[in-house]
């Protein structure tokens, strides 16, 4: 079992709504779809360790080899006529309109 811990960060707005239509695309939550993504930062992150070797890299093995997309990949992957709100369109959703 992977230990988690809880913090608080302060992301910018416009990645926080890509982060919640992707848990909604892939019915995930976004708590696993930044875990997801930061692993595959670090994962890339090769010239930070090489720069400063005090600072030792995870092991890789502690990453699932996943064939999910980037965040990249799925931005302009969906078409609207008019700019979502995830937030309202959620609500809407659970209020049943």
């Amino acid at each position: 079992m992977v230990a988690k811990v809880k913090t608080t960060l302060n992301l910018n707005k416009d990645i926080m709504k890509s982060i919640k239509l992707i848990a909604l695309n892939k019915e995930t939550t976004q708590t696993k779809v930044i875990n997801d993504l930061l692993e595959k930062a670090i994962e890339n992150e090769d010239n930070i360790f090489k720069k400063n070797p005090k600072i030792k890299p995870m092991k890789k093995s502690k990453f699932k080899k996943d064939s999910n997309k980037s965040l990249e990949d799925l931005i302009g992957s969906i078409k609207t006529k008019k700019e979502i709100d995830a937030v309202e369109l959620i609500n809407e959703v659970r209020k049943g309109e």
